[in-house]
């Protein structure tokens, strides 16, 4: 079965994505839990350098990142936007 988003002002699909396996699943959550155990180990000057750096990625996707929001939830541009 495939997932849908739907775009809710047109009720147009947007796009669709096949379900996971349960063998695919079980091996996202694997390397999820190898790098959340790496994450752990990782000095604290190191995790807010690269926290910091994808702040600024985030910052520099504002636009592109709120007409995604908007596209999937609905919501309004300047809320997505945080205006």
């Amino acid at each position: 079965m495939a997932f849908q988003t739907i775009n809710p002002t047109t009720n147009k699909v947007v796009k669709s994505f096949d379900e996971m396996t349960a063998a695919a699943a079980e091996e996202a959550i694997s390397k999820a839990t190898i790098a959340f155990d790496q994450w752990k180990q990782t000095d604290y000057q190191t995790r807010a350098q690269i926290l910091y750096t994808v702040s600024g990625l985030l910052r520099a996707k504002k636009k592109s990142l709120a007409q995604l929001i908007t596209l999937e939830m609905g919501k309004l541009l300047a809320h997505a936007e945080g205006v």
